[in-house]
């Protein structure tokens, strides 16, 4: 969990909005691909984009939120 100081302090932030339910792929995004969840994909290209000083996750499980807190 990112702080409300350090995140005044960036200058990019990057958001990753991931539901805990989908209507054609139950549990989307902790779902393993290439060994990973989903939403590590999107928090780790986030992170490598060398332009991106923090990444906020936002979702409705706590089950992604601990997942997304691990990438």
């Amino acid at each position: 969990m990112i702080d409300s100081e350090r995140l005044a302090k960036c200058e990019v932030v990057a958001f990753v909005h991931a539901k805990s339910h989908s209507q054609r792929v139950p549990g989307k995004n902790a779902r393993l691909l290439a060994g990973k969840p989903l939403i590590c994909h999107a928090i780790e290209a986030a992170l490598a984009s060398q332009v991106v000083d923090a990444v906020v996750i936002d979702s409705d499980s706590e089950e992604l939120l601990e997942i997304g807190s691990k990438a």
